[in-house]
């Protein structure tokens, strides 16, 4: 479902199940800038919906305020449990939130979808470990002793 936001210059926001979907585009006055944390807290908190992707595909440079912005309203978001990703940014804006040391908690991602679901391309290439349980040879009606292990790690690719 798409809305305008009740801000000054309209966002495009989408809803998503459980993730609201915000196109920001370039060319906003220094004012709209300032007061962005603000317009896009008002936006997650009309939804009640506090995991926000940011749509960054417009984006040719990245202003230090936006990046000061996207950081306050990160810490806000996961105050409430929530969570902010942005997609769509150039590698120069990457370089940019990389000198400023937010790369880790600002990631981005290619799309809104990879957004969502966390993907890193720099952490899919890394092995992750999987859980499963620990097979038993005991039946239901006899349950096994403790043993202090309850899984086994398995390294998968």
């Amino acid at each position: 479902m798409k809305k305008s936001s009740p801000v000054a210059s309209p966002l495009e926001v989408d809803r998503g199940p459980n993730w609201l979907f915000v196109k920001l585009s370039p060319g906003r006055s220094k004012s709209d800038l300032a007061q962005l944390a603000s317009n896009l807290w008002e936006i997650v908190d009309t939804h009640f919906v506090y995991r926000l992707v940011v749509e960054m595909d417009d984006f040719e440079a990245l202003p230090d305020l936006v990046i000061q912005q996207l950081a306050e309203l990160r810490q806000r978001l996961e105050d409430q449990r929530g969570a902010l990703r942005v997609c769509g940014l150039r590698k120069s804006c990457v370089v940019k939130l990389e000198n400023f040391r937010l790369d880790h908690v600002l990631h981005n991602s290619a799309t809104r979808a990879s957004a969502v679901l966390g993907a890193d391309p720099a952490r899919d290439s890394l092995p992750t470990a999987h859980f499963y349980p620990k097979a038993s040879r005991h039946s239901a009606a006899t349950p096994p002793a403790m043993s202090g292990t309850a899984a086994e790690v398995a390294l998968t690719r």
